[in-house]
């Protein structure tokens, strides 16, 4: 069972810090087997807009793209993708992060500024595979026109949150707390302050 915390403080109060929250799942409900910190995992990944783009001069796969992510000065990126456009909004990893896909693994790979083919690269664009997101890695992931430039990606896909893990043969003669209203409700149980299941909640299917 993974529960999400942000989900938990959407019905009820929970101001918690992390590991007191482990603590009333532990006890109350069963094992955590373990929790993802998704703020850690896209640390560093930023909404940037693509302003320019030029052919690599040595190397027919390599594009060079100028981008920005808000910031003063523009950033040269180079990718194995040349079929991004001018004013594509794209998903930025800065030198010094970890690809997300890598994240927490015996592979972990941080991104330095490098070159390719004697042209500086600083830092990475990013895919579907890399975001840690889906499974297409043949070309960088194109967002939503509205994406806002600057903001990280964890804000813009609501990624700012724990995912605790709990281990499922806990929740056997559980079955109220199969599902984040009943983990809510005990979590507020367990601080002793009331629980108001939401209006559809209560409503006869």
């Amino acid at each position: 069972m993974k529960l999400p915390i942000n989900s938990i403080k959407e019905y009820t109060d929970c101001n918690l810090d992390l590991e007191k929250i482990l603590h009333i799942l532990s006890t109350k409900v069963g094992e955590v087997e373990g929790y993802t910190d998704f703020s850690k995992m896209y640390e560093g990944i930023y909404i940037g807009e693509i302003l320019s783009k030029e052919q690599h001069p040595d190397a027919d796969k390599l594009g060079i793209y100028n981008i920005t992510i808000g910031e003063p000065e523009d950033i040269q990126v180079v990718a194995g993708d040349k079929s991004l456009s001018v004013g594509d909004k794209i998903a930025y990893i800065k030198p010094g992060n970890i690809v997300p896909s890598t994240y927490n693994t015996s592979e972990e790979f941080k991104i330095k500024a490098v070159k390719m083919r004697g042209i500086l690269s600083n830092g990475m664009l990013c895919s579907e595979k890399e975001l840690n997101i889906g499974t297409d890695h043949t070309k960088v992931l194109v967002l939503d026109s509205d994406a806002l430039v600057g903001s990280t990606f964890a804000q813009y896909f609501g990624l700012n949150d724990t995912v605790v893990d709990i281990e499922n043969k806990a929740l056997t003669n559980r079955g109220d707390l199969f599902g984040i209203i009943g983990l809510s409700r005990e979590i507020a149980g367990a601080q002793n302050i009331p629980f108001i299941s939401p209006g559809w909640y209560k409503k006869e299917s």
